[in-house]
């Protein structure tokens, strides 16, 4: 974060990814061009950079995970990443269909939609 001049988390608290048990948080920062960082703490070590992903621009990018899966998206485009190591999986680049930043919300809407939904279904065990 150091070489980092900038980013919006200042000001936008929705602009940072945070999981307290998983013990991550990331967000979106400016330096050599816009970058998502996701880092860890220890008391001890203290922050530990465990991802960083150069990104092609900014347009509301947010990330997110469901099971074991972390999901970065920016613009028209959904990358995953195995929480385990944070190595690239796979990614998807959609059609640009509308304004970038409001195609962000609208996945991570449904990604979020979609979420609940497991999760209630896994409440009653249908997924079990």
């Amino acid at each position: 974060i150091v070489e980092s001049y900038g980013t919006d988390v200042g000001y936008n608290y929705k602009g940072v990814f945070v999981d307290v048990q998983k013990n991550l948080f990331g967000f979106v920062t400016y330096h050599d061009g816009v970058t998502y960082q996701l880092y860890t703490y220890d008391e001890a070590e203290g922050f530990k950079e465990v991802m960083s992903r150069q990104l092609s621009g900014y347009e509301g990018s947010r990330g997110l995970y469901i099971g074991d899966v972390f999901y970065l998206v920016s613009g028209n485009m959904i990358e995953s990443y195995s929480m385990n190591g944070f190595e690239k999986m796979d990614d998807i680049v959609l059609e640009t269909i509308c304004n970038c930043s409001e195609l962000t919300s609208k996945i991570l809407r449904i990604l979020y939609l979609f979420l609940k939904f497991c999760l209630a279904l896994n409440s009653y065990n249908i997924l079990d």
